[in-house]
């Protein structure tokens, strides 16, 4: 079976380390809402050559991870988001992963 999504085969990860995560590892309500517009700007700069598939919020960090075209350029948007973004250091990891191996492993399929 041909998943629909193949023409996404790049796996993108960012990941943003929180300032002041509570017990739980999880941000606060002000913290929260920076990383929701740092999202929303990922999703602005990836446009139609990327598509979200999950955010992690877990041990003291965010990390946003997209399924993009194999001709996105990362290293620009990771470039454009650091110049962007002041609140948080925003790191970025690409590789291929035509599968989608990893949101199936989450997602349990």
């Amino acid at each position: 079976m041909i998943r629909k999504w193949i023409r996404y085969p790049i796996k993108v990860g960012f990941a943003l380390q929180f300032h002041s995560p509570s017990a739980e590892g999880l941000p606060g309500e002000e913290e929260m809402e920076q990383l929701g517009e740092i999202e929303e700007l990922m999703e602005e700069y990836l446009g139609s050559d990327g598509v979200l598939v999950l955010v992690l919020t877990t041990g003291g960090m965010r990390e946003v991870i997209f399924y993009v075209r194999p001709d996105t350029d990362i290293a620009g948007v990771h470039k454009r988001l650091m110049a962007e973004v002041t609140s948080h250091e925003i790191q970025c990891m690409g590789k291929k992963e035509p599968e989608w191996d990893s949101y199936y492993v989450f997602v349990g399929e």
